[in-house]
């Protein structure tokens, strides 16, 4: 007569993964996560590193998606054997810009301002994903440079106090969100 026993539990071990994820604020986003390993398993979803109350399921939905929810997005599984957690998944939000009138200050420089069209409030944590460039000449595609000097986050809006402009005959701007 055998031995009869239990095989021991195997940690889990995540399988496949949602990527990184880039959309218009309004969209709905889904992140899931596969894992091996001895069932049954638990999930617990975080957001920059904190929890997320109530999503402890294998996929993780965010509907309606606004700037805010931007982030990174990391689950965390576990069962009797071990815990794994996920490598980050980026969520970026983008939201169309509204761009207010230019403003002259003194000695022929323009201050840009631009913000969230849904009125949402930028951080300088939202700079990084913004490129502003300028140019003289519409015409020539080739002759746009990105303006990198003088650009900052105020009460919300990005600003750009374009310090080349006085030395320039006119100048157009657009604005980038990647």
């Amino acid at each position: 007569m055998g031995i009869l026993g239990t095989a021991p539990a195997i940690a889990p071990t995540i399988i496949r993964q949602t990527g990184n994820q880039a959309v218009a604020a309004g969209q709905n986003v889904s992140f899931s996560v596969t894992a091996t390993g001895t069932a049954p398993f638990s999930h617990q979803w975080h957001k920059d590193g904190t929890n997320l109350a109530g999503q402890t399921g294998p996929v993780l939905t965010v509907t309606n998606v606004v700037r805010g929810q931007s982030g990174l997005y990391s689950v965390t599984v576990t069962n009797a054997a071990g815990t794994v957690t996920s490598g980050g998944y980026r969520l970026r939000v983008l939201v169309p810009q509204r761009l207010q009138p230019p403003e002259p200050l003194g000695s022929g420089q323009f201050r840009l301002r631009f913000g969230d069209s849904d009125g949402g409030t930028l951080t300088t944590n939202d700079l990084p994903g913004f490129e502003v460039w300028g140019t003289t000449n519409l015409s020539n595609t080739n002759a746009w440079v990105r303006v990198t000097n003088g650009v900052s986050v105020t009460n919300g809006h990005v600003q750009v106090d374009d310090a080349d402009s006085p030395s320039l005959p006119r100048r157009f701007y657009r604005v980038i969100e990647r």
